[in-house]
């Protein structure tokens, strides 16, 4: 998750970049989403490591995943409306 979270970021990048009837609110919402993703996993993370385990690192893990599984899904739809406006772009920079 922590990972994808900043490919979701990257990518929401890329269609501001590259798009100009990208919804600009959806794609503030992914990065909020992906920078709150990543806190969560480093919180859980730093707790697990000092054998803080307890029900708040199991309600921060849990609440990062209802957010990835949210952000995934605004991605799919983010790419579905802007496929076609995005395609030619997005095809080029896999070529590079």
């Amino acid at each position: 998750m922590y990972q994808n979270a900043s490919v979701m970021m990257e990518l929401a990048d890329f269609a501001a970049r590259n798009s100009e009837s990208v919804d600009r609110l959806l794609l503030e919402s992914l990065r909020s989403d992906a920078i709150q993703i990543r806190l969560c996993v480093v919180t859980a993370l730093v707790r697990y490591a000092f054998n803080q385990v307890n029900e708040g690192i199991c309600v921060n893990a849990f609440r990062a995943a209802a957010m990835y599984s949210g952000m995934t899904a605004r991605m799919q739809a983010l790419l579905e409306a802007n496929s076609g406006a995005m395609a030619p772009a997005l095809s080029a920079a896999m070529q590079c």
